[in-house]
């Protein structure tokens, strides 16, 4: 069984940070990490949750987690999938991540139409824009070229 800690990393930037994870050799969904740059606030705690905590204490940082998948996660790749986000967030000393998983109706795909047509630079746009509109979040991105960049911009 292929693990499902063999993912891609598809973007980074300042505030957001994408991962695309197979499953037996198919693309089954991706990891949306989003650093929300403030401390979580009560409600939010609590709605994330479902419960009232008298006693929570915000955090230095609150960072967001959305997993979207196509298709019921086993449960070891449930598991595996946790883990790595605990590898990923765990050790920052003072932060709270909260991960909503979500069902995604399609990955991201290019035709072969897009791979001939479009310059690199519209294909990553076109990349980001889907990923904006599956997982209603904002990346932004200024200069597209950075994609050759271990960070992009």
């Amino acid at each position: 069984m292929k693990d499902i800690l063999d993912f891609k990393r598809i973007l980074l930037t300042d505030k957001y940070e994408v991962l695309q994870f197979p499953s037996y050799g198919d693309e089954i969904g991706y990891i949306v990490i989003e650093d929300m740059f403030r401390q979580q606030t009560k409600e939010e705690f609590e709605s994330f949750l479902g419960i009232v905590d008298n006693s929570f204490e915000a955090a230095d940082n609150f960072i967001l987690v959305k997993v979207g998948v196509i298709r019921d996660l086993e449960e070891n790749e449930q598991e595996n999938i946790n883990r790595l986000i605990d590898r990923l967030l765990g050790y920052l000393p003072d932060n709270y991540y909260f991960v909503d998983y979500q069902h995604i109706d399609s990955v991201i795909e290019f035709t072969e139409n897009d791979v001939e047509n479009l310059t690199m630079d519209e294909v990553m746009q076109k990349m980001v824009k889907q990923l904006n509109l599956l997982f209603r979040c904002d990346i932004q991105l200024s200069d597209p070229r950075t994609f050759n960049h271990l960070i992009q911009r």
